[in-house]
C-alpha cells in the first residue's frame, strides 16, 4: 500500500470517529454525571426523570394514600434541604364540587396551555414575563419567579428564599396539563429537568 493511500486511510479514519462523537453528543449520548442517579417514572401522567441517589423523589402531603409512582405531586429533594425539583398535575375534575378553590382550579385546567400559564403568572407578585419554550420535546411555556407561589389553594414560600425559579407549563401526550419547577443556576437541577421524559 502506498504512502498517500495510507495517509487517506488514517484521515477517513479520524474523520469517523469525530463524526461518531459529534452525533454521540448531538443525540443525548449517556451523561456520565448522571451515572449511579435513579429513575423516577410517573405511571400516571406518563413522564420519567433521574435524580441523584442521596436525593427523595415522593409527595409532600401528608394525607397521600397512593403510591407515588401515581401522585399527581411529586417533589425531588434532600432530607432535611430544600426542593431541587417539583412537578405537579392539573387535571380536569368530573365530579361537581361546590369548593370555590376547586372549582377556580378546574375551569382553569380546561383553558388552553398559553392562557392556562399566563393565568397563573397574573397572579404571581414577582414573576417574570411568560415566555415560549420547548420542554421535553413538547411546546410550552414558563416564567421566573422568586419569593413565593399563589396558587387557588393559598400557595407557598419558595426555598431557598432567595433563588430565582423557573415554572414551565406543558401537556403530556394524552393532554394532561403539568407544571414543572426548578431553582434556576443550579447544576442538579438543570440536570434533572434535562432528564426528562415524555414516556408515553
Amino acid at each position: 500500500m502506498k504512502r498517500g493511500q495510507r495517509l487517506g486511510i488514517v484521515v477517513v479514519g479520524v474523520v469517523v470517529l469525530i463524526a461518531f462523537f459529534v452525533l454521540g453528543q448531538w443525540r443525548g449520548a449517556p451523561n456520565p454525571s448522571l451515572a449511579g442517579w435513579l429513575n423516577y417514572t410517573n405511571s400516571v401522567y406518563h413522564y420519567t426523570v433521574l435524580y441523584p441517589s442521596d436525593e427523595k423523589a415522593d409527595y409532600i402531603a401528608e394525607n397521600e394514600t397512593i403510591p407515588a409512582s401515581q401522585s399527581g405531586d411529586i417533589m425531588i429533594y434532600k432530607l432535611g434541604g430544600p426542593t431541587e425539583f417539583g412537578v405537579t398535575a392539573y387535571e380536569p375534575l368530573n365530579s361537581t364540587h361546590t369548593q370555590a378553590s376547586i372549582k377556580t382550579r378546574a375551569d382553569l385546567v380546561g383553558l388552553p396551555l398559553r392562557q392556562f400559564a399566563e393565568t397563573i403568572r397574573e397572579d404571581q407578585v414577582n414573576a417574570g414575563a411568560l415566555a415560549t419554550t420547548t420542554f421535553a420535546g413538547h411546546e410550552a411555556y414558563s416564567f421566573t419567579l422568586t419569593g413565593s407561589f399563589n396558587d387557588t389553594d393559598g400557595g407557598y414560600a419558595l426555598d431557598p428564599e432567595n433563588a430565582t425559579f423557573n415554572f414551565v407549563f406543558v401537556e403530556n401526550n394524552a393532554g394532561v396539563k403539568l407544571m414543572i419547577r426548578y431553582p434556576l443556576n443550579d447544576a442538579i437541577a438543570q440536570q434533572i429537568e434535562n432528564s426528562f421524559t415524555f414516556s408515553q
